[in-house]
């Protein structure tokens, strides 16, 4: 058995978002990923006999491609037939579609859904609802594979799994037996010095199997998918067993962080002080997709920020609709025939997702929507009329995305915090994000305010904010158990007001963002613009913050 940090897709009823949550435990409603109701694919391809086959009532056993092809269509778009397909299929430069039939009989399976055999290439009606029901037809297969069509063997993974799992065993291994020996470490190294990291392009760009926002959520969904060449040869360990997507980011995460006693008994090793680059590649390769931490928590904002560093032709939000569960949208837009996988999206948020999708997001995922970090320059805040007053460099976004997309966005984790029971605060419900991003609020649980009187009761807290430049960092304040008012105080100065407005609390402790604000009267009605800039977490229990009307803009 393989360590797994990561969750396979039986183990998804265990993530707490997507349960039905316990009377009053939290504010909003947070539904399973797949209704039990939602239909099977209505297409599957026949291996052997060689064509697509309608799936009338009982689905047979079948496993699920994964792969990427969009972006590399010929430039003058060309269908072509392909024998057994009901309809046409776009020809790519990444590989011969003609060739495809006859490669999907070396992975040995009877039934196999692939997108472009099993879903119509079309924007009709039975194209739209194919692709809302993704998370059933992934959660239902026996299997999932990831086709890397661009990589043509598997000598330099192997040869690096080899040396991970040697010195997996050496810092970890307490049985005799299992002992490693230089001679056998010093050969692991020597092989895996000799080759490259297929994963990796020479230029650290990885395999375009991980570029691809569709691939992001189909890891999602299954992130034990098993990986396979441009020959479809699967990625085996020495005894011939599968060695899965999760494995391999597991045990990088394992190394990565060895534990006390593993590093006291071994301070230095020159048989790995040594690290051949085909080894280390992988830790990049985790790295830059957000993987490690993607698979590791499987939290629905995780998936909305990793992603910004993946690359899609059109339809962003349609692309990770079903990892976040949010379709609504979708079938509305669908319904009126305005929105396929090829359809135009208009009233795009920072470039990216569509008002409708967005604001269902925040609906469905409450609070959580609002933690994620971002870097913001000056060009940003100048594009909301009537925000002035800030310094040149400003920090935060209510947004978990950014109109930049690739491996280096300046949209980080969203904050988690542990709890018990968490609940979201009442007034978040009520605020209304605004098509250029920005986020209205007429209601706020605001539990200190830099310009509040110095007399009020300390309340012991974690308060962090983020300063800009050209890399985002966040700067903890100097006492973890610094009173908030007064941390409140110390980061307004003269010129500015700083809000600590509560987004979650869990048995009393509160957590929630920091917003700030020139130090300027401003006479009502008129609203008052604010910008996010850091973060903080109450340490003990207080009373509930109640709802304060205000009149904000958030950038």
């Amino acid at each position: 058995m393989y360590p797994r940090y990561a969750r396979d897709k039986q183990l998804w009823s265990e993530n707490e978002y997507f349960n039905e949550p316990a009377k009053d435990d939290i504010a909003r409603e947070i539904w399973k990923l797949v209704d039990k109701n939602s239909p099977d694919p209505r297409y599957l391809w026949d291996v052997k006999s060689k064509k697509t086959i309608r799936v009338h009532q009982r689905h047979p056993e079948y496993v699920c491609i994964s792969h990427t092809w969009g972006r590399w269509t010929v430039k003058l778009p060309s269908h072509v037939s392909i024998p057994g397909v009901p309809w046409k299929v776009l020809e790519n430069t990444l590989y011969n579609v003609r060739d495809l039939p006859n490669m999907l009989l070396k992975l040995k399976y009877d039934f196999i859904w692939l997108d472009l055999f099993c879903l119509p290439q079309d924007d009709s009606p039975e194209h739209r609802a194919e692709v809302a029901n993704q998370t059933a037809i992934f959660h239902r297969a026996k299997k999932c594979i990831a086709w890397l069509n661009d990589v043509e063997t598997w000598d330099g993974t192997e040869a690096a799994m080899d040396y991970l799992g040697m010195k997996y065993l050496r810092t970890s291994a307490t049985d005799p037996e299992l002992a490693v020996s230089d001679k056998r470490v010093k050969s692991s190294i020597s092989a895996a010095a000799d080759h490259c990291l297929e994963l990796m392009k020479e230029n650290d760009e990885p395999s375009s199997w991980f570029l691809s926002l569709w691939t992001l959520q189909e890891a999602a969904l299954c992130p034990d998918l098993q990986l396979c060449t441009r020959s479809m040869e699967l990625l085996l360990d020495k005894t011939g067993t599968p060695i899965s997507l999760s494995t391999l980011i597991a045990i990088l995460s394992l190394l990565r962080t060895p534990n006390r006693s593993q590093m006291a008994e071994f301070p230095s090793d020159p048989l790995f002080d040594i690290v051949p680059e085909c080894v280390s590649k992988p830790f990049l390769l985790g790295k830059m997709t957000k993987l490690e931490w993607l698979l590791e928590h499987l939290s629905p904002m995780d998936i909305m920020v990793a992603s910004n560093t993946r690359t899609c032709k059109r339809s962003r939000a349609v692309a990770i609709m079903n990892a976040l569960g949010v379709l609504d949208w979708y079938k509305t837009e669908s319904e009126g025939g305005n929105l396929g996988t090829g359809g135009k999206e208009e009233k795009l948020v920072l470039d990216t997702f569509p008002i409708e999708f967005v604001r269902e997001v925040a609906r469905k995922y409450g609070t959580v929507f609002y933690t994620a970090v971002e870097s913001v320059n000056s060009y940003r805040v100048k594009t909301h009329e009537g925000l002035w007053g800030f310094p040149d460099v400003h920090i935060g976004s209510m947004m978990p995305f950014s109109e930049t997309h690739g491996w280096y966005t300046s949209v980080m984790n969203a904050v988690t915090v542990p709890a018990i029971q968490k609940k979201d605060h009442e007034a978040v419900a009520s605020w209304h994000i605004n098509e250029n991003r920005s986020v209205r609020i007429r209601s706020a649980g605001i539990i200190s305010c830099s310009s509040d009187s110095a007399n009020k009761s300390p309340i012991k807290s974690f308060v962090a904010t983020m300063e800009g430049g050209e890399r985002l960092t966040i700067v903890q304040n100097k006492s973890a158990h610094a009173d908030l008012h007064a941390s409140l105080r110390e980061l307004a100065g003269d010129k500015m007001v700083f809000y600590a407005v509560v987004l979650q609390e869990d048995y009393g402790q509160k957590s929630g963002i920091l917003l700030q604000a020139p130090r300027t009267r401003i006479p009502k009605p008129r609203k008052r613009w604010l910008i996010k800039t850091g973060f903080f977490n109450t340490l003990e229990s207080s009373p509930p913050t109640l709802c304060t009307a205000v009149n904000w803009c958030v950038a």
